[in-house]
């Protein structure tokens, strides 16, 4: 296999220089295949949202949107709300593959409801629709620009327990006789039907390399269950699941999908910006056994989805429409409400679902903004008839995009929240800050503290969150991301230390993302010092991508690393869309295979670059893709490699445009399969990439305290994993080579995973330079000399590195055994011979002849001895002869 760009000594050697400048560590090399750049897993028609599973035995699924031929009654296009124009309509596919992605099967379309029709839209902006004599509403059923609206689906979500597999999604396509639709006037006559949210779900059977068919599914090899009828507009669902059950949310906005107000940093109609009586509903699928031990596939198959019902209770009647929405909306009764709810975001704990989201303050104005609330139940006894979340943002300021983290509820800590606050309203700057639950996930469990009392208050019982939740009681959260000042250092914060979000009014944090594995939490966030001078001077600092580390279950946290330092302004880049990716649990082959075993200190992170342009002139244009990997749980982290075939930073564009980064890890955190979206500038392709770490870095104290790094990179056919590493003192180590230091101890480490007779290189990098003089030495048996003992070993030495190579079985690894593991004790020693002195005479002067010590040899004179020497040896044969 090719290496990637750099031979494995340039990498390791390039990846210290990127450390000393940015606090980058690392040593492991990521390689991809195909080696000369990705693959395409689409067919070439355009697509959307890619997403990936793997089952445990190894298969890979791709998921996306694909774009389909059809023509309704004359018709084949949908609306893009996103993007301002039409497009085919696209059905959501998935393809599998048994080869690691060397190859993917025929797409399965489990959607097939882009060829299909529920409701009528207009498609041309010209103006309103004509209007019902009898109503006053749009009449789309006369109108000669209507059209059949074809079935388009949006951005499938994904998840699967084992070989179950979930795909949710949701599509325009709503039989059933209660589907809405909205005009909207700022497109000049645009009308788009509501969605409704679907489900389907697959059995994968690992035997036959295929999907099970059943015949309580119409003999299919998938079920897809239409949950709603399109009577609100459903949006942004999220789904998870466990051994105990599926669990789906989406919010319903009951007039219709709003555009947005172009103010923050994404293309708008995501679902955001909503109506008052948008509403997050829920819905679940049983599945434990009935031993309670773990899912039971009959019950994933023939189970019927829980009534879906509202989590949020924002709607306080149903009314008829008033002034504006007679001109866009169908007649009939509505949901009314003060306030709505957005951005759901869905955890599982055990037995018990959490769900997260934003909602407006509805207070008509004068303090603008949104909660971040949260619940929390068991999962098949949700609220009846909705409840209030508790709020944990700070109410007087603007909160959104919470996210949670999740484990369970046996770790001290199976709950943390990560979300945005600050004082201005949408696209004005704000801090990322963080709430954990200890001892439990209920609001009496959060630190910083809540008003537990007062946080479920809300504006819809006539109870203002602003004046009822008691500032003393409500703490605030740790402001994570923050500057205590302007100018200040970002990311320094500590839990119980409140760091104002107006202290520094000029940076913003955004795409927070994060692990949690027990008491290790890796958390980052994409930041920009001066958010106003970057949107609007493309010469300024670009958002970089910042990771914070915690192994006290965020109790302490480290300083905010820059990951991204070559990122700067001159490069003309900004970071996009992070990730951080942890390793799945172990599968059921670990017995006896380890790369099927959780290694929870592996974790991935990605992120794409965008152009740095102007931001109210150009558009900002997707360029490359770039991934690192840490194998200490965020300690030290890999040199930054392109997984695109572009790689921008180093200077080699290509003409893809690449974003929306989907990654899955083998277990063992060795492997990963990566899938994207990348656009050629005619269509959207869903890509793909296999990585492989081919070599391992730890960072460890030599005997003196001082620190070390041992980074060691495989031959091409290896993979090389560190195990004991340790330095030890000179005590116990019989015979030392006079007249040498080894100011560092002795390194005794193992190497597994290594190709039987295969080579490592091995790279030990220091906090200062080498002394002049310094060689490396081992101590072990060889195949000359099979007792232990000191020897001297081939070794480029410059700076603060020492690279050598080892060979399974050969001299140099311990064990002398062709056996795929290498053990290497060795050491740093410095020549440091004890000075040569001559005795004084009685009468205190200096002797007679030549005194070599007190400090280092003259190099020219000890040439002139050893000539003498050896002419003096050539003198005496020759006489004897």
């Amino acid at each position: 296999m090719k290496r990637s760009i750099l031979t494995a000594l340039t990498v390791a050697s390039a990846v210290f220089s990127i450390q000393a400048v940015a606090d980058v560590a690392g040593g492991d090399i990521l390689e991809f295949e195909p080696a000369e750049g990705p693959s395409m897993v689409s067919d070439g028609a355009s697509t959307n949202k890619v997403k990936i599973l793997r089952t445990p035995d190894g298969t890979l699924f791709a998921i996306y949107g694909e774009a389909q031929d059809v023509d309704i009654n004359g018709n084949s296009l949908a609306w893009n709300a996103k993007g301002a124009k039409t497009q085919k309509p696209n059905d959501i596919v998935i393809k599998y593959s048994t080869d690691e992605g060397a190859s993917w099967s025929e797409a399965l379309n489990i959607d097939n409801t882009a060829a299909l029709s529920s409701a009528r839209g207009i498609l041309v902006q010209d103006g309103m629709p004509m209007i019902d004599p009898l109503t006053g509403t749009p009449d789309l059923i006369n109108d000669p620009r209507a059209v059949d609206y074809p079935g388009d689906s949006d951005k499938p979500n994904h998840r699967n327990v084992g070989n179950l597999l979930l795909v949710s999604f949701n599509s325009k396509y709503c039989p059933g006789g209660e589907q809405r639709f909205v005009v909207y006037p700022e497109l000049f006559g645009i009308a788009v039907p509501y969605s409704c949210q679907y489900v389907s779900r697959l059995v994968w059977n690992p035997q036959s390399k295929s999907f099970n068919t059943y015949e309580a599914w119409g003999g299919l090899p998938y079920k897809t269950d239409q949950l709603t009828s399109g009577i609100r507009d459903a949006k942004q669902d999220a789904t998870r699941g466990n051994k105990f059950a599926y669990v789906i949310n989406w919010q319903e906005d009951p007039m219709g999908l709003k555009l947005g107000e172009a103010e923050g940093p994404g293309a708008g109609a995501s679902g955001a910006n909503v109506n008052h009586g948008t509403d997050i509903w829920y819905t679940y699928l049983p599945m434990l056994n009935a031993a309670g031990t773990g899912p039971d596939p009959a019950r994933f198959v023939n189970e019927s989805w829980s009534e879906p019902v509202r989590i949020t209770r924002n709607v306080f009647m149903q009314g008829p429409l008033e002034g504006r929405e007679i001109d866009t909306h169908p007649p009939g009764e509505y949901d009314r409400g003060k306030v709505g709810s957005s951005r759901s975001n869905i955890g599982l704990v055990d037995d018990n679902t959490i769900i997260a989201y934003e909602e407006t303050k509805g207070t008509e104005g004068w303090e603008e903004g949104k909660y971040v609330r949260y619940h929390a139940f068991r999962f098949d006894a949700p609220p009846v008839g909705g409840e209030h979340g508790c709020i944990i943002s700070n109410p007087w300021e603007n909160a959104r995009r919470v996210r949670s983290l999740v484990q369970s509820a046996s770790q001290e800590v199976p709950l943390l929240f990560i979300y945005k606050q600050g004082d201005y309203t949408q696209g004005g700057p704000s801090d990322i800050m963080l709430r954990r639950t200890v001892g439990g996930f209920l609001p009496e469990n959060l630190q910083p503290a809540v008003d537990v009392e007062n946080c479920r208050v809300s504006i819809m019982d006539d109870e203002d969150p602003l004046y009822a939740i008691r500032e003393e009681v409500h703490e605030a959260a740790m402001n994570f991301s923050g500057s205590r000042t302007v100018g200040g250092e970002p990311g320094t914060g500590q839990m119980g230390e409140a760091i104002a979000t107006g202290a520094n009014p000029l940076e913003n944090a955004l795409a927070h993302r994060g692990v949690m594995r027990g008491s290790t939490v890796l958390l980052g966030y994409s930041y920009v010092p001066d958010l106003v001078q970057f949107l609007d001077l493309d010469s300024e600092a670009p958002y970089n991508f910042m990771v914070r580390r915690s192994s006290d279950g965020g109790a302490t946290w480290t300083d905010a690393r820059n990951l991204t330092p070559l990122v700067t302004a001159e490069s003309g880049y900004t970071v996009k869309e992070p990730r951080i990716v942890p390793t799945p649990g172990s599968g059921p082959k670990c017995a006896t295979d380890p790369t099927d075993c959780q290694d929870s200190n592996v974790i991935y992170v990605a992120y794409g670059l965008q152009e740095n342009v102007y931001d109210h002139y150009e558009d900002a244009g997707d360029v490359d893709i770039y991934m690192q990997v840490t194998l200490d749980a965020g300690l030290s982290f890999s040199a930054p490699q392109a997984i695109t075939a572009g790689d921008a930073l180093f200077g080699m564009p290509d003409d893809f445009g690449d974003f929306e980064t989907q990654i899955k890890i083998r277990p063992d955190g060795r492997e990963s399969y990566t899938v994207w979206s990348g656009d050629d500038g005619i269509a959207k392709h869903a890509m793909y990439r296999h990585g492989f770490v081919r070599g391992d870095t730890r960072e460890v104290d030599t005997a003196h305290g001082t620190k070390s790094r041992v980074t060691v990179v495989p031959d091409e056919q290896s993979e090389a994993t560190l195990a004991a590493t340790t330095w030890h003192t000179l005590d116990g180590y019989p015979d030392v080579p006079a007249d040498y230091d080894f100011p560092h101890g002795v390194l005794d480490f193992t190497v597994t995973d290594v190709y039987l007779g295969g080579t490592i290189q091995v790279t030990l990098t220091f906090e200062e330079p080498l002394p002049a003089g310094t060689s490396y030495w081992k101590f072990g048996p060889t195949h000359e000399d099979p007792t232990d003992h000191w020897y001297s070993v081939p070794a480029t030495i410059e700076g603060n590195t020492i690279t050598y190579s080892v060979t399974d079985g050969e001299n140099g690894d311990n064990d002398l055994l062709v056996n795929g593991t290498i053990v290497d004790p060795a050491a740093p020693a410095v020549y440091s011979p004890a000075p040569v002195t001559t005795p004084a005479t009685d009468g205190g002067g200096s002797g007679g002849g030549c005194t070599i010590g007190g400090g280092e040899p003259d190099p020219t004179l000890m040439l002139l001895i050893a000539l003498s020497l050896i002419y003096v040896m050539r003198h005496r044969e020759l006489k004897k002869a």
